[in-house]
């Protein structure tokens, strides 16, 4: 027997368009098998833009579109709960990440092109970060390197004027006339001891080497890298040239370092360490590279640590020659506090005012007379008055009149140099001088 099937009808759902087939002797209202929606009856009326038209205007597109940004909305209200949201989004936070971003930019710009500008644009770099801070150096280490022996060897070959005797050289015929000019009974003084002087460092291969900026003679400078050692303190200009000055209190300094396996001798003026984020800044007034296995001297009108434009240390009263090798075997340096606007080699510059012949010009070289007596002195003390005989010392520099330049150690503090005073300017005789030069253009 054949059961006869329920009478049955298609019906088209107004919002999503499903094709719905529906009983029609079913109870209830039909709805949608894929959305849910009522299904009108057939051959019901359903008026225009009802939920159930076919026609709804697309009322129904506009509340899936409303739906959907309730969603995202939700969606951002959860995220900005979010810590890492609120920080990013926060006006600090901004700010933050902008600074955080600028001052990487300019350390790569720094750090690829800073060191290579020309000495104006360095001064226009130096000036324009003012965020720097200054960096006290560190405090003195009495180790080796500090004020180390040279074991008797001379800086610079034997045929080097600082290495070349004098005591047999003829006296210049202005030479009463110029020591008239500095006094007669002037006396000799020590610039060393324990609290006066320059000091010096021995580097080697493992010393680090630091770019320096040159904020004042940069045009009269040696570029390169300068091997400055944290033990590298030496003397500060103020309160007082040769005085130390404490650390805390960052005062500049004048740097000496000698590196004898590369055969380089490296002077800097006035330099300071600043401290710029992670890594030091050295900047100095001036700087000066010298080749001590050759007699080549700087370019003429080019000045140094002296103001003659010669090197420090070789002019120096060591500890190490005068205690250890007990003899002296170059010439010295020593200053005035006047000379002449003119200079002779082996100086290269001249920092006088006057310009009367009378006046001792710069690199101007004078010596104890050959038949001083050095019987009374101590035994340290004749040491110098034999190479004041011997090689003499050059004019480098502006300071106390007759002054003898040396180093600042504290192991001079057993030795008593007053003495030295006993020698006038009149018992010292001015080397005979030729090709004195007025104009370093």
């Amino acid at each position: 027997m054949r059961v006869q099937e329920p009478e049955t009808a298609v019906l088209e759902c107004s919002r999503c368009g499903q094709l719905n087939r529906v009983r029609l002797a079913a109870s209830g209202v039909p709805v949608c098998a894929l959305c849910g929606t009522p299904l009108p009856a057939p051959g019901e009326h359903v008026p225009p833009h009802s939920p159930h038209s076919y026609d709804d205007g697309g009322e129904a597109e506009r509340l899936d579109a409303a739906t959907q940004w309730e969603a995202v909305l939700a969606e951002r209200r959860a995220m900005q709960q979010t810590l890492v949201y609120r920080a990013w989004s926060h006006p600090a936070g901004k700010a933050l990440i902008r600074a955080v971003t600028a001052v990487g930019v300019f350390w790569v710009v720094l750090w690829a092109v800073g060191f290579s500008l020309p000495t104006v644009a360095k001064e226009t770099l130096a000036s324009f970060i003012g965020f720097v801070r200054r960096t006290p150096v560190r405090p003195l280490k009495l180790d080796r390197s500090l004020n180390g022996s040279l074991e008797g060897k001379r800086l610079f070959p034997d045929d080097s004027p600082w290495n070349t005797r004098v005591d047999r050289a003829p006296v210049d015929p202005r030479s009463r006339l110029i020591l008239s000019t500095i006094g007669t009974d002037v006396p000799l003084a020590a610039g060393f001891g324990g609290s006066s002087g320059f000091q010096y460092v021995l580097a080697n291969s493992k010393t680090k080497r630091f770019p320096v900026m040159f904020m004042l003679n940069g045009r009269e400078s040696d570029q390169g890298r300068y091997p400055v050692p944290s033990s590298a303190s030496t003397i500060a200009s103020q309160p007082g040239r040769g005085v130390l000055t404490p650390p805390e209190e960052d005062a500049r300094r004048d740097i000496i370092v000698l590196d004898q396996g590369e055969g380089k001798l490296y002077e800097l003026s006035q330099c300071i360490r600043r401290r710029m984020a992670l890594r030091y800044l050295y900047q100095a007034d001036g700087g000066a590279i010298f080749d001590i296995h050759s007699n080549r001297l700087r370019p003429k009108g080019w000045r140094s640590l002296d103001g003659a434009g010669l090197p420090v240390l070789p002019g120096l009263v060591r500890y190490d020659e005068v205690v250890e090798q007990q003899a002296i075997r170059h010439a010295l340096r020593f200053t005035l506090l006047n000379s002449r606007k003119a200079f002779v080699a082996p100086a290269r510059d001249h920092v006088g005012r006057l310009s009367s012949e009378k006046y001792p010009p710069m690199g101007m070289r004078v010596r104890l007379r050959p038949d001083f007596d050095l019987s009374p002195f101590p035994r340290h003390v004749r040491v110098v008055l034999k190479a004041l005989q011997t090689y003499g010392m050059f004019l480098a520099d502006h300071g106390k009149d007759l002054e003898i330049s040396g180093t600042h150690d504290v192991r001079w503090s057993g030795l008593d140099f007053s003495t030295l005073k006993w020698v006038r300017a009149r018992d010292l005789e001015v080397v005979r001088m030729s090709g004195i030069e007025t104009d370093v253009d």
